[in-house]
């Protein structure tokens, strides 16, 4: 699925608590981010969510987790790393401004990192793997998972147990298909499939050089960060865009921030850092991520494994090294998450911090060396 919204986020998490006793701080809601699955959440975009499907998309949630909970076993964890050429930085300066074309020249990282939970025989009980491409390869009313859905499936066909995949840092990279004249284009659904499998085989190839890590040392920590925005947009800026913009998605955006009392000057963003062995942890953000914050979680502390579309969205958060340029993820997307305005420049330093305050309190220490530039 493409997100969760930050109230239902926080529901979820509710629930599944409740229904299992693990606190809410140790569970994490990582959205794929396929864009051709069926919505369920609060964003301006078309059509209607159906309450119907959301409510039981909720309950299966709070089912498997209790179902997880029940299956739980003893198990020695092992991980791998490899890569893959499908990512690609979508970010091309233009004379005109910034544009969605393949710019190889661009920050991109193309690592695939699996954590594996097995047997003591090595049998595989679950795997959770991790790259950073926005899942981005369709468009139109076909529901299916992308690539991410077909790698799964092909993962648990071959290996057995039970395969997840999170997604990286994935705000501005996207697969790599192209026009002959060097735009992107829409994959084929053959073309998914045969990548998605593709990722598959190397996920497996890398599993025999896959490391033991342990012992197991379970331990979750979480925060929230309040991001700042830019200026506001004025009343009169609204009613113009409410009754005249071309876009029924802005005019949407518009009348919902008339709707509200006052609007907000920052929006609240979770984050979590769960630490699964000595100086090995997950890092999880909310909203989609842009590359660069991967790269620098990877170079301070190099054991941990930065996941993005995490809880509650706060859409695109844009680092400060592309905020000057502008563009889609920076000041374009912004109303459909129903934000008021585009983050301000400070976003990035807030979220370092915060990000260095919640691995200090699991113990987790920076690289020798890594100053927080």
């Amino acid at each position: 699925m493409l997100g969760y919204d930050r109230g239902q986020a926080a529901r979820i998490k509710r629930a599944i608590s409740r229904a299992t006793d693990v606190p809410e701080r140790a569970i994490v809601l990582a959205a794929t981010h396929t864009h051709c699955g069926p919505r369920v959440a609060e964003m301006a975009m078309p059509g209607e969510i159906d309450p119907t499907y959301r409510a039981r998309f909720e309950r299966t949630l709070v089912d498997v987790a209790r179902a997880a909970i029940a299956a739980a076993r003893e198990a020695r964890f092992r991980q791998a790393t490899t890569d893959w050429d499908l990512a690609i930085n979508r970010r091309t300066p233009t004379p005109s401004g910034m544009v969605m074309r393949p710019n190889p020249d661009a920050p991109c990282d193309r690592t695939v990192t699996t954590l594996w939970l097995e047997t003591q025989d090595g049998t595989p009980i679950a795997s959770l793997t991790t790259y950073a491409c926005h899942p981005t390869s369709r468009g139109g009313s076909l529901i299916g998972g992308d690539y991410p859905g077909v790698t799964m499936a092909a993962l648990e066909r071959d290996c057995g147990g039970v395969h997840l995949f999170a997604l990286g840092c994935a705000g501005d990279i996207r697969p790599n298909f192209v026009t002959d004249e060097g735009g992107f284009r829409p994959a084929t659904v053959e073309e998914v499939f045969a990548r998605g499998e593709e990722l598959a085989q190397r996920v497996r190839a890398a599993r025999d050089r896959a490391t033991e890590v342990g012992p197991l040392s379970l331990r979750a920590e979480r925060a929230w960060a309040a991001l700042p925005f830019a200026a506001l947009p004025t009343r009169e800026r609204l009613l113009a865009v409410a009754q005249e913009d071309r876009s029924p998605l802005r005019r949407l955006w518009a009348e919902r921030m008339l709707g509200l009392p006052a609007l907000p000057a920052s929006a609240v963003a979770e984050l979590q850092a769960m630490r699964l062995a000595h100086e090995v942890a997950l890092v999880c953000y909310a909203g989609e991520v842009v590359v660069d914050y991967a790269i620098w979680v990877k170079r301070r502390w190099p054991a941990c494994v930065p996941i993005a579309y995490c809880n509650g969205s706060v859409g695109y958060v844009p680092s400060a090294r592309i905020y000057p340029e502008g563009g889609y993820e920076v000041d374009g997307a912004y109303p459909y998450y129903l934000q008021p305005a585009p983050f301000a420049p400070a976003v990035e330093a807030i979220l370092r911090e915060a990000t260095g305050v919640l691995l200090d309190r699991l113990g987790i220490a920076a690289a020798d060396g890594e100053a927080d530039d």
